[in-house]
């Protein structure tokens, strides 16, 4: 069951984001795949917020986060922030 399977993954990224020996550029990366885990779930005020947090970081991965934070944003049906965002 894919909902099952990442809510479980859900939960290994919360505990990876727990490690204070995540380097800059590993932070970004589990937000994104904690945040893909919670769209699978529906989630997606929890799935935006983790998308946006890896923007906000910045580094190499903010291209990816943004396009995430659009693509959120069209799922909620927010076409207006979607737009501004992309």
């Amino acid at each position: 069951d894919p909902v099952t399977a990442a809510a479980t993954a859900a939960e290994w990224y919360s505990t990876a984001l727990g490690y204070s020996d995540l380097t800059s550029s590993e932070k970004p990366l589990v937000l994104l795949n904690r945040g893909e885990a919670y769209e699978i779930q529906n989630k997606l005020d929890e799935a935006l917020a983790d998308y946006q947090k890896a923007a906000d970081l910045g580094g190499d991965s903010k291209a990816l986060a943004m396009l995430q934070v659009g693509r959120a944003y069209e799922l909620k049906k927010d076409t207006a922030k979607a737009i501004e965002t992309y």
